[in-house]
Order: structure tokens, then C-alpha cells, then sequence
């Protein structure tokens, strides 16, 4: 079974795929045009240079990061510079009152 067999398809007719990061990896290859947006949501750890370039590579339009941990957004979207990509906007978002864990909404855009 192939990565793209594996993932789900949201919309038939728009290039996006719903995929965990190992089906991520190979799916982004795998489409015959860029997708029109990437949404990642990593572990506390990040998604990895590795990830991220690729992503950058895919030459998605946009690409919705949701992250747990600023030190490692930080690093991830570092990644995404040399391919073009600009934040547009930043969101905190505080799930978890009373402590100090915050998600974190990143917008990118390429061009």
C-alpha cells in the first residue's frame, strides 16, 4: 500500500491530504501539482529540518503550523526561509490555563 493509499483525501478536486509525518514524507512526492496547504501539527519535539524541507520542497501555497513548543517552532520554520516562505500571521493559543503551555498558530505563505 502506497503513502498516498494510506492517507485520507479531504477534498477530491483540491490537491490536500490528510497524513501522519511518515506518510507525509512520501505523499508530498507523490502529487502530481503542489498542495494548496500543509497543516502541521508536530510532537513537543518539532517536526525536524528533515520534515521541513521537505515541506518546503512540496511547494505548498500555505502552511498552517500548530506548535506546543516555541523552542522548537522556532528551528522548523527557519527551515521553510530558503524556500520562499513569510509568516503572515501568529496566533497564541491558550489551551491550558494556569500553567505555562501555550499553542502557538503559525501562517506561512510562499512568495
Amino acid at each position: 500500500m502506497t503513502p498516498i493509499d494510506r492517507a485520507q483525501t479531504v477534498r477530491p478536486e483540491a490537491p490536500v491530504v490528510v497524513a501522519t509525518t511518515e506518510v507525509l514524507r512520501n505523499a508530498l512526492y507523490d502529487q502530481e501539482q503542489a498542495p494548496d496547504l500543509v497543516v502541521l501539527d508536530p510532537p513537543r519535539s518539532g517536526a525536524g529540518g528533515k520534515v521541513m524541507r521537505k515541506v518546503g520542497r512540496a511547494g505548498p501555497r500555505r502552511v498552517l503550523y500548530i506548535s506546543c513548543n516555541p523552542t522548537t517552532l522556532a528551528p522548523d520554520l527557519k527551515e521553510l526561509v530558503p524556500f520562499g516562505y513569510r509568516v503572515l500571521a501568529v496566533q497564541p493559543v491558550d489551551l491550558f490555563p494556569q500553567t505555562y503551555h501555550v499553542e502557538t498558530v503559525v501562517l506561512l505563505e510562499r512568495g
